[in-house]
């Protein structure tokens, strides 16, 4: 216990360093006790004067690390973890650029003791200008990287679209190119044009469904067993067959499009239309049953005629299943 306590207090003092078992610096504070026996321990050779103390806290300080005198080794560690932290934010995935070189980090974590602070004192101002340059990159990065991946989100649904080409060769130059940090901005000219296409295809699909609607509402409300029915078994047919009325969609910004391509797609807006025909078939039919149950819906043959003959054959053909049909009941179609 006591070399153990002696070992302590020289590292704390300065007049030893250590490293652990994996060759990295450590304190008094972070070598654990029950690995003191497999550190290795060295004489401290390098001496840091009070102003170069002063040096380090304020190197400290500027990155936002509190240092009191006398804790200059002891934090050291952070400062470490804050500087590979900026350094990390500065790069990333493409289109980000590549993360910053660490060389000057691997050398202060390859350094220990008074070594580490000497390497600290020795490379303030470059450790400063470099902390300042990574953070002001992080910072442009988390601007630009929202619109970068709102415009990855949008392109996936303008795939049907003709500008699809296009715009996909330039997001795949700016991820090439890892150019998001260039200026002018490469990806918001970009995100405005996908926007303004997939804006236009929506505008469009909602119009085909409001148009459709309508339509099919009117023909609805034309049909002499609808009219004979009340507004309350109107609405409960509707909701029965799931037929939902033309919405007004705020997609005036990228992120409100987004959100609603993301509840219906142009793809999915074109099969709402079309299930219209089917739906409102079915309402009709239904209202129909109502009124007389013993109801045939009856589905007329399906081909194209060429000419007058196969006109007219075509209709004997159907002649002859009406009037097949209309023995069992009221017909419907």
């Amino acid at each position: 216990d006591t070399i153990d306590g002696a070992l302590y207090i020289l590292l704390a003092t300065g007049e030893l360093k250590a490293r652990d078992t994996a060759h990295k610096a450590v304190d008094a504070k972070s070598l654990e006790r029950s690995k003191l026996t497999q550190a290795f321990f060295e004489p401290e050779s390098v001496n840091i004067t009070p102003i170069q103390k002063i040096k380090i806290r304020t190197l400290f300080q500027n990155l936002g690390i509190g240092c009191q005198p006398g804790e200059e080794l002891a934090k050291a560690p952070a400062f470490i973890d804050k500087v590979k932290s900026l350094a990390a934010a500065a790069g990333g995935p493409a289109p980000q650029p590549e993360p910053p070189s660490a060389k000057a980090i691997t050398a202060l974590e390859q350094a220990s003791g008074n070594g580490l602070l000497l390497e600290l004192v020795s490379k303030a101002d470059e450790l400063t200008a470099l902390a300042k340059q990574w953070e002001q990159t992080a910072q442009l990065i988390q601007k630009r990287l929202p619109l970068w991946n709102q415009l990855d989100a949008l392109l996936d649904y303008a795939s049907s679209l003709g500008p699809y080409a296009d715009l996909k060769a330039e997001v795949a130059a700016i991820s090439a190119q890892r150019s998001l940090l260039t200026d002018p901005d490469p990806v918001r000219p970009v995100l405005e044009r996908a926007t303004d296409t997939l804006r236009k295809a929506l505008t469009a699909k909602l119009e085909a469904y409001r148009a459709e609607h309508e339509d099919q509402m009117a023909q609805l409300e034309a049909d002499s067993n609808w009219q004979k029915l009340d507004g309350e078994k109107h609405a409960e047919l509707i909701r029965a067959h799931h037929i939902d009325s033309p919405v007004t969609l705020d997609i005036s910004t990228a992120e409100k499009l987004a959100d609603a391509l993301d509840d219906c797609d142009l793809q999915r807006w074109i099969e709402r239309t079309q299930a219209l025909t089917t739906r409102f078939a079915a309402v009709r039919m239904d209202a129909a049953k109502l009124l007389k149950p013993n109801v045939v819906q009856v589905k007329l043959p399906q081909r194209t005629l060429n000419d007058v003959d196969e006109v007219r054959a075509w209709l004997a053909e159907v002649e002859q299943l009406l009037l097949a049909q209309v023995a069992k009941g009221p017909l419907t179609f």
